[in-house]
């Protein structure tokens, strides 16, 4: 953590460019999509987005966190994946039994199935990239350069479907192929250097990894309940244009602590691997880490707040003009996303102390789902918008009082608060 040199070095350009581009091709994206579709065509798109996150986050299970953790540890990497890929499998399978439930009840909230199909083949894509593997070995940077690639390829093929035909479901199969893409070249790159043979696993095996990655599968899932599940409980409680306001403001204002993703990327198996987290001068480092994020990320509040307005007519235009008022409240908590991910990803998980991960996060999604089913039509928009994402306050306060109370014991360990 002490010099930026080497594979790390490569890592972090390669991460820092693919999560540039992942803010740059949205921004770019947002003008055309919001002038090409009506409110109601652009709302029905985030919905369909919405769908893919959450189905993403179910077939992925946490496996970026636990599967990377497993590689960076020196478990065999076929075993590995084979054992991934098998938990991965059922997972797939549920989603699209669910999908085919819902659609033969009706349960769709009137959108099309064409839509909603490219919505779940996002979703079961995203969800099964091998990035884990190539992470876990420090070489993040393989899977993030065919990432990028592909993902401005998606970009210029949304942008071009939303002038074309103005259909949502266009612009979601242009994003769904960018992902297919991706997924065939890390799949394929992932079976040549696998070593030769096969790992003898049992339903005993899956089981186990459905238990291990259980806390992280939680975390994932009510870490992404704002972007995907909360999208849909405002699809479902407030009118398409407030949602498309809401959603809209959330998205810009969460755009810079996203910056903070990749750096926890490359750092964090590194930090499994040398022990960091566990020693006091380790500590110290990560605390003063997020302390630089959060203080960072301020001063990008404050820029943000004096160019909302012309930020905002810029990207959406007229029609979307009150999203500023919604970034007013929204943008001051940018700092404390940063600071949060910052501690989770780089002192929680490292100790496998993945059910204190999931609590914060259960705490979070629960003040936010309830502030959502509780407060719509009672208060102002804005003041709506910042009371759903206020317990990531909370969450850093708590995180704080946890480091602030760790203590190692008479023989190194560490006793925790």
């Amino acid at each position: 953590m002490r010099r930026l040199r080497g594979p790390l070095l490569g890592d972090l350009l390669s991460l820092y460019g693919l999560q540039i581009g992942n803010i740059l091709i949205p921004l770019l994206t947002f003008p055309v999509l919001a002038r090409s579709l009506s409110p109601v065509n652009w709302a029905s798109l985030l919905v369909a987005q919405a769908l893919g996150v959450a189905v993403a986050t179910v077939v992925d299970y946490g496996h970026t966190v636990t599967a990377t953790r497993r590689i960076a540890s020196g478990e065999p990497p076929r075993r590995t994946a084979e054992l991934v890929y098998a938990t991965k499998g059922l997972l797939a399978l549920l989603c699209v039994l669910t999908a085919v439930v819902a659609w033969w009840a009706g349960w769709t909230g009137g959108y099309g199935a064409t839509l909603l199909l490219g919505g779940l083949v996002y979703g079961l894509l995203q969800g099964s990239l091998p990035s884990w593997y190539f992470q876990g070995q420090n070489r993040a940077r393989v899977a993030a350069n065919v990432d990028m690639g592909f993902k401005l390829a998606a970009g210029l093929a949304m942008v071009s479907a939303a002038l074309l035909w103005r259909d949502p479901a266009a612009v979601m199969w242009s994003q769904a192929l960018g992902v297919a893409l991706t997924w065939g070249l890390l799949t394929a790159r992932l079976g040549r250097e696998l070593p030769p043979g096969r790992a003898r696993l049992s339903l005993i095996d899956v089981w186990r990894d459905l238990r291990e990655g259980s806390a992280v599968f939680l975390f994932r899932l009510l870490g992404s309940s704002y972007t995907s599940a909360l999208a849909l409980l405002l699809a479902a409680t407030v009118s398409p244009l407030s949602s498309a306001l809401l959603l809209a403001a959330d998205r810009i204002a969460k755009v810079a602590p996203t910056f903070t993703v990749p750096l926890c990327q490359a750092l964090y198996p590194r930090v499994v691997q040398s022990g960091a987290h566990a020693t006091p001068r380790g500590r110290r480092q990560l605390l003063g880490l997020a302390g630089s994020v959060l203080a960072g990320l301020l001063l990008a509040s404050l820029l943000l707040f004096w160019w909302r307005d012309p930020l905002v007519t810029l990207l959406l235009g007229e029609t979307y003009a009150p999203a500023a008022d919604v970034l007013v409240w929204t943008l001051w908590l940018m700092p404390f996303i940063g600071w949060n991910t910052v501690l989770l990803q780089l002192w929680i998980f490292p100790q496998r102390r993945d059910g204190l991960a999931n609590a914060l996060l259960l705490l979070n999604a629960l003040i936010s789902v309830g502030w959502v089913l509780g407060m719509a039509g009672r208060v102002p928009l804005p003041v709506y918008a910042a009371g759903i994402s206020a317990a990531e306050v909370l969450v850093a306060g708590l995180l704080l009082l946890l480091l602030l109370g760790t203590r190692d014991g008479p023989h190194g360990e560490v006793a925790r608060a």
